[in-house]
């Protein structure tokens, strides 16, 4: 599978992780099943931000890493 179709799949799964993480958050005083889908959630997340970087880790390096002075 390639690195586009796989930033396809995580980029969304991302961003709904990251919605269900404040929802759950916001909710989680009323207690039930909100704590427990937070806490799965949370690691969702951790795993879903770790791939994200890893597959976007040569743009990271171009425009973050870069040693040499970018002409502005």
């Amino acid at each position: 599978m390639s690195k586009n179709m796989l930033l396809k799949i995580v980029n969304p799964l991302l961003g709904i992780a990251f919605l269900v993480q404040i929802v759950s958050g916001y909710l989680i005083g009323q207690g039930g099943i909100f704590y427990e889908i937070h806490e799965n959630c949370a690691m969702a997340l951790i795993v879903l931000v770790l791939a994200h970087i890893v597959l976007n880790w040569n743009w990271i390096r171009a425009n973050f890493l870069s040693r040499k002075a970018k002409a502005s």
